[in-house]
């Protein structure tokens, strides 16, 4: 087993213990970090919470979450899609387990409404808004996106999941562990879904010298060129390739003229995007 399935291994294992830990133990001591009382009924307050638990409820986020796979999917993604759909699958399915396991009572508050889900461990508003962020996360590495681009996706989802911790205790629907409880679930399905939708369980290719490559495509059959793009010059770059440049066909070449230019760049090797049988060298 390679090392970085092993550490996925670990990762696994260890937010596993996490959650049987806190599940086990339910630290009810950090409760006491949200003194306040809930909002009154009618007031201003309270309806922008509703609100708010409207907007980041957890249909929304699975639905997000399905919506970035069909992305991925479109993109030839495959595992990327595979995993975000198993990641709702998952967290979906832990929360329920847990919730119906549990069965920790709500804290005293007139927000409930017509809600019938008195299980109050974990909070599934927290663990699905957490899984769409991590969801984001990894699509964003998987993709290539730029350091700045990811970074700033990172705060966002963060920033989301705190508000909908603050959201829930407001409202007192929830105990601050069972909002800190929802995300440490979340993590758990996300890490597990990756690991599962990982096939890459041999070592990394032997190296084989430099070589270098172009890339002769078809702008008319590749869904978005510029992901391509990062995602093959990004896989030569680890494997020590030299790129030489990338080359597109048009209506008048098959691809035949692309391939000469990309030889006569001093291209060892070149590879084939958007081919359908369309595309001639």
């Amino acid at each position: 087993m390679r090392a970085t399935m092993r550490r996925r291994v670990g990762l696994v294992a260890g937010l596993g213990i996490a959650v049987a830990l806190w599940t086990a133990l339910l630290p009810t001591s950090l409760d006491a970090l949200w003194p306040w009382a809930p909002p009154e009924v009618g007031s201003a307050m309270g309806r922008v919470g509703q609100v708010v638990d409207w907007l980041l409820q957890p249909t929304i986020a699975y639905l997000g979450l399905v919506a970035l796979a069909v992305w991925a999917g479109r993109r030839r993604l495959y595992r990327l899609a595979a995993h975000l759909v198993l990641s709702v699958v998952l967290t979906f399915s832990f929360t329920t387990l847990l919730k119906a396991t549990v069965r920790r009572a709500r804290p005293e508050t007139p927000w409930l409404g017509v809600l019938d889900a008195h299980a109050s461990y974990p909070s599934a508003h927290s663990s699905a808004l957490t899984a769409l962020a991590l969801g984001v996360i990894v699509l964003a590495v998987v993709a290539r996106f730029s350091r700045r681009r990811t970074l700033a996706l990172a705060v966002v989802g963060a920033v989301l999941v705190l508000t909908v911790w603050a959201d829930r205790l407001l409202l007192h629907v929830h105990h601050v562990s069972d909002v800190m409880a929802g995300s440490l679930v979340a993590g758990l399905a996300v890490a597990m879904s990756w690991l599962l939708t990982d096939r890459r369980l041999s070592g990394p290719p032997e190296p084989v010298g430099v070589v270098a490559y172009a890339v002769v495509a078809n702008p008319a059959r590749v869904r978005d060129l510029a992901l391509l793009r990062r995602l093959v010059d990004d896989a030569a770059t680890a494997r020590g390739w030299r790129g030489v440049g990338w080359f597109e066909t048009n209506a008048d070449d098959g691809g035949a003229g692309a391939a000469r230019e990309a030889v006569d760049a001093g291209a060892d090797l070149v590879l084939v995007a958007g081919g359908d049988g369309t595309l001639r060298a």
